[in-house]
């Protein structure tokens, strides 16, 4: 008997607990929305520095911690949070506005290299939705494609058949599409492979040496590609195809 009751508490308390948890953050994160709000900006940084320190993130979240270092002229600070809110909200439009405020501050003003016309249908395509988004928009198509099915194996009439049939090849199109997007954007939110300079300003070399050739000099909000590292070196790549060496320490992984 006693067994039963402490395996009923047991379950109570894994079942409520995470609830309570997460009224106690949505708390804290109205706490911070009002400090912002009040203009106590080290307070509102604080309570949502709090949030993340227990393992809870969101577009949301780190929008108004990109807002609230940009309120605190903290530019380099605003730009890695509101890069992170990018990779959860890739098409808000406030985000993007307050981003490029926010680089309007930095040193660096770097021109990208060209793309061609199918990169820019791609990238463009690839943030019309979240990750979550093209999941969600994954699992709707396999229902549809099930349906369909469905009406081709026990439809009545011959017209149905043939209409289900046709519907069914290109829902799977979509959905072979859908796919392929949710992983790409699934793998864009977890590569961690972009940071923010974090110092003033640092130059790149030549390679993970500090008696290399110095290359190019960036500045502090600066954000770069990481593809290699070696010890305590990175090697990033800017936007304008500038490759080069830079100690991990002075970077912060988006």
């Amino acid at each position: 008997m006693m067994k039963k009751i402490a395996l009923l508490i047991y379950m109570f308390l894994v079942t409520i607990a995470p609830l309570i948890a997460q009224e106690n953050l949505q708390q804290l994160f109205n706490q911070g929305v009002k400090a912002y709000e009040l203009q106590q900006y080290s307070d509102a940084m604080n309570k949502f520095e709090a949030i993340v320190a227990n393992g809870y993130s969101s577009g949301e979240l780190y929008y108004n911690m990109g807002n609230t270092a940009f309120k605190q002229k903290n530019y380099p600070l605003a730009i890695l949070y509101y890069e992170k809110a990018r990779l959860l909200m890739p098409s808000d439009e406030d985000l993007e506005t307050n981003l490029v405020l926010a680089n309007a501050h930095t040193v660096d003003k770097i021109e990208p290299l060209p793309q061609l016309f199918f990169e820019r249908w791609w990238a463009s395509l690839l943030v019309l939705l979240s990750p979550t988004q093209w999941a969600v928009a994954s699992l709707i198509l396999l229902a549809v494609l099930l349906a369909l099915f469905l009406l081709f194996r026990f439809g009545n009439t011959l017209l149905l058949r043939k209409t289900s049939f046709y519907l069914f090849v290109v829902s799977g199109l979509f959905f072979i599409l859908s796919l392929v997007l949710s992983h790409n954007a699934h793998s864009k939110l977890t590569a961690h492979d972009h940071a923010i300079v974090f110092v003033p300003s640092v130059t790149a070399k030549s390679s993970p040496t500090t008696d290399s050739v110095d290359i190019f000099v960036v500045h502090e909000g600066t954000k770069v590609e990481m593809s290699d590292q070696v010890g305590e070196w990175v090697r990033i790549s800017l936007p304008n195809g500038s490759v080069g060496w830079l100690k991990a320490n002075v970077l912060r992984i988006i």
